[in-house]
């Protein structure tokens, strides 16, 4: 199953946190990216989508090390930056505005001292959770327990094989 906040919906708090949590993101990314690359008007920027696994759906980095190198190693490869999933269900995990960008701020602060661009992704949907996924983030519980006792304001989407 994947929770999605249904457009139909008519709960306004909860729409609302998405708006917080977007805003929150916006102000981490104006205040990290340069919209500036080369004024070589032919260079293509090449940025690298980070694994899923770097992060632990309690919000931990899973190997400060092992991300250390690998983002070194990027810089050396003469890539330009990353690209990298933001997951609600980890950042506002705790409850209803309650947000943990702790990680988030590491690998921000971490690409920074290494030369590395970021490009953040708002994910607003679960991560995993199959037989075999790297990672299982799902949306934040008091989410999942909404829809739980109201499944009429959440979608679920189904893939069918043909």
């Amino acid at each position: 199953k994947q929770w999605h906040i249904s457009k139909k919906s008519k709960n306004i708090h909860t729409l609302n946190m998405a708006n917080y949590f977007v805003f929150g993101l916006v102000l981490i990314l104006f205040c990290f990216i340069s919209s500036s690359y080369t004024s070589n008007s032919t260079y293509v920027p090449v940025f690298v989508m980070m694994n899923l696994d770097w992060i632990s759906n309690t919000g931990e980095i899973t190997n400060l090390t092992q991300l250390t190198q690998s983002l070194q190693q990027l810089k050396e490869g003469n890539v330009d930056g990353i690209n990298v999933d933001t997951w609600w269900g980890i950042v506002e995990n705790k409850g209803i505005k309650q947000y943990n960008w702790t990680s988030y701020l590491t690998l921000v602060n971490l690409c920074q001292s290494i030369g590395l661009k970021m490009q953040m992704i708002t994910s607003f949907h679960q991560c995993g959770g199959n037989v075999g996924d790297a990672c299982d983030i799902t949306l934040p519980p008091y989410v999942l327990d909404v829809g739980e006792n109201n499944p009429d304001i959440l979608y679920i989407i189904f893939f069918h094989l043909l």
